[in-house]
């Protein structure tokens, strides 16, 4: 009996008799029409072949073909060679799978230790398939779906876990492939911070705690109120009588006031010409800020009768002076100064104030002045 190949239509791989769907792409392989059809003038015979050596086809012409009867068999006579229909033709030899009974070679190493997979047999039409195949070449039935692995695919590989481990080495790879430069460039860019930090430190003349400390302070606006201050003006004549400029560092709602008869506008940051200047002495502390009441208090009924500084200078030993505009109202108001070392004295001047009416009085007053720094 000579067998005749299904050719897949589809990837024009060649299957055994009886095959079904493709045993590489799963194609249906329309078995209805495979025998039904006309012969072709030639047929092409197949011989089995050794492992490992060439397949040589032969054209038989149509006019040279013979027919060889098959005898009878005798039902009495037991199994004479019965070839069970449900499997390929035992004369049919695969030539991908030299041996159909063992694995793929190539695919397992028989040398391994690792395990060897077993042929296959379909849950459904019962064909017993080699090791290798994806799906039924009878019946198309997917191994892969039911057995939930692929022997040709390592799905372990394709984790979140596997696949974030290739990820990360791809990165040290890609990173020690680049020049030193730019592999060390994080480290020179921190080294190079630092030593700005320890500069500007060194600038201010305070040593790396110390300047941590004053930043630390500055982003969170900490600051203590500076004790043992005492207030004095310049003139003395220029304070209002029954005024005393250090009822501005007692905590209380006693103003100090000063007759306000200025000669001229003030040119430079500080005192207007012809007024007075206050003068605050303390320990030595590096001032942060100034907090300043202006104005009479807020409950007081002459408030309105008299005008609102609108512009001070507050100067340091230094020689540095610092301009502020203050609010025509009664709340506190905070300036922040810095005079960049610790001092013992700070100087107040009021260089303008707001409009005068008719029937204010020539007068200006402060309620409540305070000195604020950093905790030490």
């Amino acid at each position: 009996m000579i067998a005749i190949d299904l050719i897949c239509e589809a990837c024009g791989e060649p299957n055994p008799p009886g095959t079904q769907f493709c045993r590489n792409c799963n194609e249906f392989l329309a078995w209805d029409k495979a025998s039904v059809e006309a012969q072709p003038a030639t047929t092409t015979s197949t011989a089995p072949t050794v492992p490992g050596t060439p397949v040589a086809t032969e054209t038989v012409p149509t006019s040279q073909q013979q027919t060889v009867p098959i005898p009878a068999v005798d039902a009495s006579a037991g199994d004479q060679g019965y070839v069970d229909q449900t499997y390929v033709d035992q004369t049919y030899v695969d030539q991908t799978y030299p041996d159909q009974t063992a694995v793929e070679q190539g695919y397992v190493d028989q040398g391994s230790t690792g395990p060897v997979y077993t042929e296959l047999t379909c849950p459904t039409c019962g064909t017993v398939n080699p090791p290798t195949r994806r799906f039924c070449t009878h019946c198309g039935y997917s191994f892969v779906a039911a057995h939930g692995t692929d022997p040709y695919v390592d799905w372990g590989a394709w984790t979140p876990q596997a696949m974030a481990a290739r990820d990360r080495e791809a990165a040290r790879a890609y990173r020690r492939s680049l020049p030193p430069l730019y592999r060390w460039r994080r480290v020179i860019i921190a080294v190079l911070v630092f030593a700005l930090f320890i500069g500007f430190g060194a600038l201010l003349r305070l040593g790396p705690v110390a300047l941590a400390q004053d930043g630390w302070h500055r982003l969170t606006k900490q600051y203590e109120t500076v004790s043992g201050v005492q207030v004095m003006v310049n003139p003395t004549t220029a304070s209002a009588p029954d005024s005393n400029p250090q009822s501005l560092v007692d905590s209380s709602k006693q103003e100090w006031t000063m007759v306000w008869a200025p000669t001229g506008e003030a040119t430079a940051c500080g005192a207007a010409p012809g007024t007075g200047t206050l003068i605050f002495t303390f320990p030595a502390t590096r001032v942060r800020q100034v907090i300043i009441w202006p104005g009479l208090d807020a409950d007081n009924p002459q408030r309105d009768l008299q005008q609102q500084p609108q512009v001070i200078g507050i100067g340091f030993p230094d020689g540095s002076c610092h301009p502020a505009k203050l609010e025509p109202k009664a709340e506190p108001q905070k300036i922040s100064v810095d005079s960049g070392a610790p001092v013992t004295q700070l100087r107040l001047g009021i260089a303008s104030t707001t409009a005068a009416t008719p029937e204010m009085k020539p007068l200006i007053s402060l309620t409540e002045v305070t000195i604020r720094s950093y905790p030490e």
